[in-house]
């Protein structure tokens, strides 16, 4: 019933702005409790006015920005973003997510604002072990493709060693030394790779980076 109700209000929204208006608040609250905002996407990203309330609209424009980014549609999604109040619950997900599309678009320089803001006001509302690795990882990504090696590093090794992120973070790390040009730093990491922690990892990649490092040594 749940999911009817959900799928009703949608259909509602996207048939009647007006209508919409009066139950925006309630279906975002029910796609939460449900756990699948997805549904909602569509909808909003073609209705993202319908709400008047600031903090229903920071809400609204979040997932509609979301199902841009979604659909290759970066600058619509950039532009949804800026409707985020900056003092709604939704702005430190709406910062880490305009952060990794700027990111996307290869402007590293641009992405590091936001997502260091995200990750800030991350912490300070306790969003968990995962949005921690997940931005911290975007961070370090970012700090690499703007070519500061050093604090990608310092990045990558802030990822839990348990998060489902440290695999990828612990080789894009050793590609961060060798960047640097430091090739005892990218051997010292890749000798994980060797490890038994590895077994059920095939990364052929990281033998390749460990063979360059060590002709470079020589």
């Amino acid at each position: 019933m749940d999911y009817s109700a959900l799928l009703s209000y949608a259909r509602a929204i996207d048939a009647d702005p007006e209508v919409g208006k009066e139950v925006i608040g309630t279906t975002l609250d029910l796609a939460d409790e449900l756990g699948d905002t997805r549904l909602l996407g569509p909808v909003l990203a073609n209705n993202v006015g319908v709400a008047t309330d600031k903090a229903v609209r920071s809400r609204v424009a979040y997932l509609a920005a979301r199902h841009n980014v979604q659909n290759g549609e970066f600058g619509v999604a950039l532009g949804m973003l800026m409707m985020v109040d900056k003092k709604s619950d939704t702005y430190v997900d709406s910062e880490a997510l305009r952060g990794s599309v700027l990111a996307q678009q290869g402007r590293y320089n641009d992405a590091l604002a936001p997502l260091l803001t995200a990750q800030a006001l991350g912490a300070k509302a306790e969003k968990g072990e995962r949005f921690d690795n997940v931005t911290a990882l975007n961070v370090g990504r970012a700090y690499f493709g703007a070519g500061n090696y050093q604090r990608a590093v310092e990045y990558y090794a802030r990822i839990d060693r348990g998060s489902d992120f440290w695999v990828d973070a612990w080789f894009e790390k050793a590609w961060s030394h060798f960047r640097a040009q430091d090739m005892n730093g990218a051997v010292s990491v890749l000798m994980v790779h060797d490890s038994p922690f590895y077994r059920d990892w095939y990364m052929p990649e990281a033998d390749l980076l460990r063979a360059y490092s060590l002709f470079l040594m020589c």
